[in-house]
């Protein structure tokens, strides 16, 4: 049957276990619209790939993510009230909006097409589709920490042929927008341009794959971003520029600070898309590589330091109940092998864990075993009287402090071996009788004190 303590440790270490589940603070919405129901819609092949994959980073990241990909109107507007709901729980959360699909302008303001948007003209697009004005104003009611919004929309040829909306590219928000303070938001493109939904055959648009090769980056996201800038000019020779706006309410905010291996890396610099390549070894400006972790299994990158510390504790503890049975064992064999029989003048006080105070009643006490480990332990010797040949106190201490209080008039004789460790006299009588009674001490004690009382 196991320990008490056992269970106690384990279940705090299930507790534990869990507590992050409790403690979460970094939420995400990822979209991605891929099939448009209205025929006058361009269909696009990556959005949803694209929320995929950011989705699968974001978890290893440490965000709780939401996925949803080819979504109406309504469950877009659930989607973000539920988003923004989380966000409400904690004002010390995080948030991260990633949209990925159709989008356009009307009238100067900018718009994210769900799959059931109606095109038949601009009144219609505005009533079937889901401003970035509301998008910004239900998030900047969340009163949060920060947010990251990210739009990889306004992809061109939204609607083949000709029609009346106003603008095809981009409009973003003006930077004296009061809801952009505190969040940053960052769009695939630059103002009255379109973004590119990616070459044939490839699995993530050219800003997705520069997000995601370097979204692992530990740096602060303000770095990270020129790098995101730099591999989407290549990856459409110069012709789309993200761009940003805003800023974070953290200092040197990182969407990796603790420098977590993400799992997914697109090539950014040629190759398949949706390859998995190694860890970028240019994320440091001085030159200086990262450790590969492509080879890492997945478990290992969501260690904490707490965990290390719990596990250690388990271990010892059952370690100590291990040495505990060997001990006692140990200590029957030897009462065995001198004939001695356990009994009220062969006595054993083991703490391991914790702190005991014992008072020992012994009318011939012969040999008693002291074991500590881990704690703390006094025995009172007050109400004891030693055999006629004497006795002996074998003590065990590792890492632990033990007293013992012996009468004023036993004669002591100390012949334990110390390892990193003292045995303390007080009150220690200078004058005692030819015959007093002898009390032999030994074994062993390794980084623990002991101190003996005379009282």
């Amino acid at each position: 049957m196991l320990n008490k303590r056992i269970v106690i440790c384990l279940g705090f270490l299930v507790f534990l276990g869990t507590f992050p589940l409790f403690s979460q603070n970094r939420y995400a919405l990822v979209i991605g619209n891929s099939s448009y129901q209205n025929g006058e819609i361009s269909q696009l092949s990556n959005p949803a790939n694209d929320a995929a994959d950011i989705a699968e980073v974001l978890k290893d990241l440490g965000f709780k993510v939401v996925l949803r990909t080819n979504v109406g109107l309504r469950q877009l507007i659930n989607a973000v009230a539920d988003f923004t709901k989380e966000l409400k729980n904690n004002d010390q959360s995080e948030g991260f909006f990633w949209y990925a699909g159709h989008g356009l302008s009307v009238k100067n303001v900018h718009y994210l097409l769900p799959v059931d948007v109606d095109p038949t003209d601009d009144f219609s697009i505005t009533r079937s589709a889901f401003s970035v004005d509301d998008l910004m104003t239900e998030i900047e009611s969340a009163g949060n920490l920060t947010n990251l919004v990210v739009i990889d929309a306004c992809r061109n040829n939204v609607i083949p042929g000709s029609r009346s909306v106003n603008s095809r590219g981009l409009a973003i928000l003006s930077h004296s927008d009061m809801r952009i303070r505190g969040n940053k938001i960052v769009y695939s493109t630059q103002a009255g341009m379109t973004a590119s939904d990616g070459t044939s055959g490839a699995k993530n648009s050219p800003f997705a794959q520069a997000f995601i090769a370097n979204i692992g980056n530990p740096e602060t996201f303000d770095d990270v971003f020129l790098d995101i800038a730099d591999g989407t000019l290549k990856l459409t020779n110069g012709q789309q520029e993200p761009y940003s706006m805003g800023t974070f309410a953290v200092k040197s905010y990182s969407l990796n600070p603790d420098g977590v291996k993400v799992s997914l890396f697109p090539g950014a610099g040629g190759g398949s898309a949706g390859e998995v390549q190694k860890h970028p070894e240019d994320f440091s400006k001085d030159g200086t590589k990262f450790w590969d972790y492509s080879t890492e299994p997945k478990v290992f990158q969501h260690i904490r330091p707490w965990m290390i510390i719990l596990a250690v504790v388990i271990v010892v503890v059952i370690l100590g109940n291990i040495l505990k049975f060997i001990f006692r064992r140990n200590y029957l064999n030897k009462l065995r092998q001198n004939n001695v029989e356990e009994n009220e003048n062969n006595i054993t006080v083991c703490v391991n864990f914790g702190f005991s105070s014992r008072h020992i009643s012994c009318p011939s006490l012969e040999t008693a075993w002291i074991n500590c480990k881990f704690g703390a332990l006094e025995v009172f010797f007050d109400q004891t009287a030693l055999s006629p040949n004497g006795a002996e106190i074998f003590l065990n201490c590792s890492l632990g402090a033990a007293e013992l209080c012996i009468p004023k008039h036993w004669k002591v004789i100390d012949k334990t071996n110390c390892t990193l460790s003292g045995i303390l006299n007080k009150n220690r009588n200078a004058s005692l009788e030819e015959n007093a009674p002898l009390l032999i001490l030994s074994g062993s004690i390794t980084l623990s004190v002991v101190e003996i009382k005379y009282i």
